[in-house]
């Protein structure tokens, strides 16, 4: 059933050419509860007016008669009717139309409040004209229709105002820009101190301010409105705005007191996107009705475009993203190479999510750490609030500011050490630093610190990094002493990995002198590094259950950072921290980091779902790149196993050989041996011929015995001879016959110190000899070349007596402690290519353990090596 109108309602002519714009002004009308009349043409109108009665006309000013003469023009016929003029946006001269007496000009674009209030204003002047109220000047000399004629224009400039600020702000797309726009628009409308925009966060919990004037920095930044308990909370969950004033002190937030305050929806399409507001924290003045209409307009306007410009941003955030994945697929299959693709991970994953810091590590179920595979840094700090240098630079750093001048540093071992107490580079087992102090009229300004991880740096690499210094210093200076660093981060980060390439560096951080606090801040650190066989840097776990959690739960750690997450945050210089975890084929298999070092946020969830998508893509490339590993290191070990498998059977071809030569001379040597006894028995005590003889016959009978020992050692076993009672000294006084002179030639010290009245050992006959030639003759390579070359050779009880001790060493470079474990493994070897099997090691090993004991080594690098033989006591008959 229809609704009849108000035959009291006031009438309406509406004059307009367009019929899309009728349709559209007089649903408006109607609605509002106005009764109108439609004319679409001069002659209609004129027309109706002349025969109808009329409370009000609506005139469109481009509706023209045949003859091109305006309707607006021709409305003074039917005066004292009250109407309205409606004209194009691209009209010049709008306010003539008020000398044709028009009550109100509204310019297209316009809002249905705006054209609704000005019938009303309309109306409301009409009904005074008719009763006949006399316009009185004022004391000022001005009438009601001058105070009238005033309003009017205040009120079509800002109707000018609101139409231009539309057509700017649906012409702006970048969404940070819109706002503030808007914001610049609602405190110049309104004549406020402060303007506000806020919009919700992720949970609709709260509200954030995205665009703010007149409000102290820091404060906006920190500005957090609770959608509950709060006035503009209120705004936000109704719909309805708020205005206060002359009521006191009005709280927007804890601690945030403002005298009067104007606080009006965004709302698109029945839904409330955010709140636009005013405040006034000092002056008295309040906000008025007016105020509230202006704003509400603007905020009519600024709605849609943020509509748009939201609408336009997810969309480049959404090809962004897409562009980032397909980047990031590609460029982590371009290679297999592990390392490369451990990088390219870590720096997409930065660029995409704009973090500071990236770490890659691997886990295992039964580690109590995570064991870092690559850290990639493209960290900002804000002044001040940047980490320190360690220990580890320090004292370089102070050399550098005392002499004025670049210092190359190796870092010493100890200093190396991989450190859990910070996961700073110079904490990564940095071998070298160069520290450029950078100074001002001999002022301290900062400094920097390059850094090779894996590598050490020489006296070009100095010149090096300070040529291209000298050419960026100027940059550098300026972009620091602005008080945004980060609107020049791509100044900073270009001229960092400049540096980086030319100093051929891994890593980079500037430091800046704070005087107050007299230390040396990082602002910048760029870099980083990849640990594939190297010992890792470790975070160790336990002091981080949350991380532990996050591993075994396969979840993701995002948000504000609380507990130890807080305390990992502190630990890497970081604001905000991204934790998720790394999985190939549904394990966990180590953990991608991502950190903030400026800003303190949550990440957005389309943020964390592009870094999972990141990370999957991550842990495929990185299966499919530890395969490859895999089977080039196994194809590597085939080639050296092959390899040694033929050098094996040369030796056993040689020595076959060298067994078939000693059986050969063995026979003249018997021959020599036998004729010379014999000629020496028939000889008396004092011929002139006996001293040579018997010299004859003491080198005989020398080597006889080095033909029976090579014999003995070039026999073939069967494995399983029994264990016999042995005498070590007697086995290795054997084995020093055979090297002892060519040890001595070598010009090496060579250091016997056997131990009296010792214990038979078990072993097997003529297989001790072997373990103390092969650790005789690693001893001799192990000294080659070094000043001072000295080896030896020991024997002593053990403490419990339940054994002997066997102790060879050497004063040459060590071995790392990473390789004991490995040195006994077969084939392995640290000599060069063709000068070692990585057998003997292994074979000794064997030997001892078939006799029931043990062989270990000690010394770190650069500290020697010993060998210590454990052989136990043969048993007296009728011992177990």
């Amino acid at each position: 059933m229809s609704v009849l109108p108000d035959p009291n309602a006031p009438r309406v002519l509406v004059a307009e050419r367009d019929p899309d714009r009728m349709d559209q002004l007089a649903t408006l009308l109607e609605d509002s509860g106005y009764i109108v009349h439609k004319a679409y043409y001069v002659g209609d109108a004129r027309d109706a007016l002349r025969h109808q009665a009329f409370d009000l006309a609506v005139i469109d000013t481009q509706m023209v008669d045949r003859d091109q003469r305006p309707l607006a023009n021709q409305m003074v016929e039917f005066n004292p009717l009250t109407w309205i003029a409606v004209v194009d946006e691209r009209h010049s001269a709008p306010q003539s139309f008020l000398t044709r007496g028009a009550a109100a000009i509204v310019q297209r674009p316009f809002t249905p409040g705006v054209l609704l209030r000005h019938l009303e204003n309309a109306l409301s002047g009409q009904r005074m004209s008719l009763a006949g109220q006399p316009e009185l000047p004022d004391e000022d000399g001005r009438t009601a229709h001058d105070e009238l004629s005033r309003l009017l224009a205040q009120r079509l400039t800002e109707q000018q105002t609101l139409s231009k600020l539309a057509r700017a702000l649906s012409a702006v797309l970048d969404l940070d820009v819109l706002l503030t726009q808007v914001v610049d628009a609602a405190v110049s409308l309104s004549h406020a101190e402060e303007g506000l925009l806020l919009l919700p966060d992720e949970e609709d919990q709260a509200l954030l301010i995205r665009a703010a004037k007149g409000l102290d920095t820091e404060m906006a930044r920190n500005f957090r409105i609770k959608t509950q308990d709060s006035l503009a909370g209120s705004v936000y969950r109704s719909g309805r705005p708020v205005l206060v004033g002359d009521q006191g002190p009005q709280k927007v937030k804890t601690e945030y007191l403002v005298k009067s305050l104007l606080y009006v929806p965004l709302s698109i399409k029945g839904e409330i996107i955010g709140v636009l507001g005013v405040n006034n924290k000092y002056t008295d003045r309040t906000f008025s009705q007016h105020d509230l209409e202006l704003l509400q307009d603007l905020a009519a306007h600024a709605a849609i475009a943020i509509e748009n410009a939201r609408l336009y941003e997810e969309s480049v955030l959404r090809t962004r993203e897409l562009t980032t994945l397909v980047e990031a697929g590609e460029a982590a299959s371009s290679t297999l190479a592990l390392d490369h693709v451990l990088a390219t991970i870590a720096d997409k994953l930065i660029g995409a999510l704009d973090a500071g810091q990236c770490y890659i590590g691997e886990w295992a179920p039964d580690k109590p750490a995570l064991r870092l595979l690559a850290v990639q840094y493209r960290a900002l700090w804000r002044p001040t609030a940047g980490p320190q240098f360690g220990p580890v630079v320090e004292p370089v750093l102070e050399r550098a500011l005392f002499s004025r001048r670049p210092v190359l540093a190796t870092l010493t071992a100890p200093a190396r050490a991989p450190h859990t107490a910070t996961l700073l580079p110079h904490r990564y087992a940095a071998e070298s630093a160069i520290v450029i102090p950078l100074l001002t009229h001999e002022q301290p300004l900062g400094a920097i610190v390059l850094a090779r991880i894996h590598e050490t740096f020489t006296d070009e690499h100095v010149r090096t990094a300070q040529r291209e210094l000298q050419q960026h210093a100027r940059d550098l200076l300026n972009a620091f002493a602005s008080s945004d660093a980060r609107r020049h981060q791509d100044v900073l980060f270009a001229v960092a990995r400049r540096m980086i390439a030319a100093a051929e560096a891994d890593w980079l951080e500037i430091a800046l002198w704070n005087a107050a606090q007299r230390q040396m801040s990082i602002a910048l650190s760029c870099g980083g590094s990849i640990w594939l066989e190297e010992a890792k840097p470790m975070l160790a776990l336990g002091d981080f259950p949350q991380v532990a959690r996050a591993l075994t739960a396969q979840t993701t750690i995002s948000g504000l950072p609380k507990g130890d997450v807080q305390m990992l945050a502190e630990l890497v210089g970081g604001q905000s921290i991204l934790a998720l975890p790394l999985i190939i084929k549904g394990e966990t298999a180590g953990l991608v980091l991502l950190v903030d070092t400026l800003v303190r946020r949550d990440f957005s969830r389309r943020e964390v779902e592009l870094a999972q998508a990141l990370v999957l893509q991550a842990a495929n490339a990185l299966d499919n790149a530890r395969l490859y590993r895999d089977l080039e290191l196994s194809l590597h070990e085939l080639h050296r196993t092959q390899s040694r498998l033929v050098q094996t059977a040369r030796l056993s071809a040689m020595g076959e050989l060298a067994a078939a030569v000693a059986h050969q001379i063995n026979n003249p040597l018997t021959t020599i041996l036998g004729d010379t006894e014999m000629i020496l028995a028939d000889l008396p005590p004092d011929d002139a011929n006996r001293e040579p003889l018997e010299a004859v016959s003491r080198a005989g009978k020398r080597a006889h015995e080095v033909v029976r020992r090579l014999l003995a050692m070039a026999r073939q076993r069967s494995g399983d001879e029994p264990l016999e009672p042995q005498d070590v000294n007697t086995t290795i006084r054997n084995t020093l016959m055979l090297a002892e002179t060519h040890i001595r030639h070598g010009r090496i010290a060579l250091a016997v110190e056997l131990a009296d009245d010792l214990p038979l050992v078990a072993g097997v006959h003529g297989q001790l000899e072997d373990v103390w030639l092969n650790l005789l003759l690693n001893a001799r390579d192990a000294v080659a070349g070094h000043p001072e070359p000295r080896i030896g050779i020991a024997t002593r009880l053990s403490s419990d007596r339940a054994g002997v001790e066997i102790l060879v060493w050497d004063n040459g470079d060590g071995i790392p402690p990473n390789l004991h474990a490995q040195i006994f493994d077969p084939f392995f070897t640290t000599k060069p290519p063709g000068e070692g099997t990585g057998l003997g090691l292994h074979i000794c090993q064997q030997i001892v353990r078939k006799c029931g004991g043990s062989i270990s080594v000690q010394g770190d690098y650069n500290e020697g090596a010993c060998f210590t033989v454990f052989l136990p006591v043969y048993p007296e008959r009728g011992e177990p």
